[in-house]
């Protein structure tokens, strides 16, 4: 399928209030360009947010069916085993279904695509290539004010993990880049909250309680964690670890290693190498080089069996565990070890030594291409603002796409 300058209709999917921010913000940089912007939703109250605001807009519904999905147990991990395989068949058919459907009524030409690997990212990326759809793929950059856009996936499944010398046709200059690190240093040791972390605690969805129901009366597919006690249980999990963290961090010779969400995409699809796999390889790292281990597991893992082997584990090896900024963490190790996290890429930007243990193409960025990457082939975009996108980023967008 070509893509042809008539042919204008964009289709996104957004299920959170960041996606649907985001949306808002694309909807009318593309307008102003001639485009037409679709939002499907698997959510009414977000439907009923996006039509407020004018958007062309469909609730993506329930459809039972029976099909063979590969790497099933994949997809029950990322959905952090909140959703059975049954309820995971149902939502990639429901989407897979509703798209399809669009397509067949020739309202999609292009279609955005957050992550790719996701839940619901999945069978949409399979239903644009399997109808050779031209499409982009987006996901956060871990840079102040850019967002990753690629034609093909993100990381491990980029165009840039296939072909690094791509990024040899984004020009940067050495100057340019001094400058950006100076003021990235700065900005990050400033010690700001987690944009994510900032954004989801500020406002509250008070309309949940009709997405509650609308899935639960079976009209739409359940696509999230409706448990209200689950909800509440996690919360408090979350503050459980935080007992068990060493403060005497003032030794100056050690290796941090950052662990991930235990249903991270990237760690799930893109690595043999889980977390706790990682704490022996960067244990025995340590202590061959006369180091001391210090782990982060990541504030947003809430999976109890792993935070208490990790806690085991604490106790056999002798690591010590923190919930100190990463940053400053970074900045004052000897070695970075991570599976394939954007912690890496900091990383690498503060000129550390940095060993990956799972797929990733951060390992490739060396100080020839590294600021063409961060300068010129990033997309000027805040995901986490209000800001209207500038017309020249989504002509950038627009150029990626990929067609089959």
């Amino acid at each position: 399928m070509k893509l042809h300058h008539e042919k204008k209709n964009v289709l996104f999917i957004a299920n959170s209030n960041l996606e649907y921010n985001f949306a808002i913000r694309l909807n009318d940089a593309l307008f102003k360009i001639g485009y037409r912007f679709t939002v499907s939703t698997l959510k009414p109250s977000l439907l009923l947010k996006l039509k407020r605001n004018g958007i062309k807009s469909f609730l993506i519904k329930r459809i039972k069916n029976n099909i063979n999905l590969p790497e099933l147990n994949k997809l029950v991990r990322i959905s952090n085993n909140l959703l059975t395989e049954d309820e995971i068949l149902t939502l990639f058919v429901s989407i897979y279904d509703h798209v399809k459907q669009l397509l067949d009524k020739h309202m999609v030409d292009l279609i955005f695509i957050w992550n790719g690997l996701g839940l619901i990212s999945l069978p949409l990326s399979k239903v644009a290539k399997d109808n050779g759809v031209p499409r982009v793929y987006f996901e956060l950059a871990n840079i102040p004010g850019k967002i990753f856009v690629d034609p093909e996936g993100v990381n491990a499944s980029s165009s840039l993990y296939k072909n690094i010398d791509i990024l040899k046709n984004y020009e940067a200059t050495d100057s340019q880049f001094q400058e950006w690190k100076n003021e990235y240093i700065l900005f990050k040791s400033e010690n700001l909250p987690i944009p994510q972390v900032d954004r989801s605690n500020s406002k509250h969805n008070w309309l949940y309680i009709i997405d509650y129901l609308t899935c639960r009366t079976l009209i739409t597919p359940l696509s999230g964690d409706y448990t209200i006690f689950r909800k509440l249980r996690t919360k408090f999990k979350s503050s459980t670890l935080k007992y068990h963290c060493s403060y005497d961090l003032m030794c100056k010779d050690y290796i941090f290693l950052p662990l991930q969400v235990d249903s991270d995409t990237q760690l799930v699809f893109n690595s043999e190498i889980s977390n706790l796999d990682a704490i022996k390889i960067a244990s025995d790292l340590s202590l061959s080089n006369g180091l001391e281990l210090i782990v982060k597991p990541h504030p947003a893992s809430f999976n109890e069996k792993e935070l208490n082997e990790i806690l085991n584990f604490k106790k056999k090896l002798g690591f010590k565990i923190t919930n100190k900024n990463s940053f400053e963490l970074i900045n004052n190790a000897k070695e970075i070890v991570t599976i394939n996290s954007s912690v890496g890429l900091e990383g690498i930007i503060l000129d550390k030594k940095v060993t990956f243990l799972g797929k990733s193409f951060f390992p490739k960025l060396n100080e020839n291409n590294l600021k063409n990457y961060i300068l010129s082939y990033l997309i000027d975009i805040d995901y986490f603002s209000d800001e209207t996108i500038d017309q020249r980023e989504i002509f950038r967008i627009i150029e990626r796409i990929k067609a089959d």
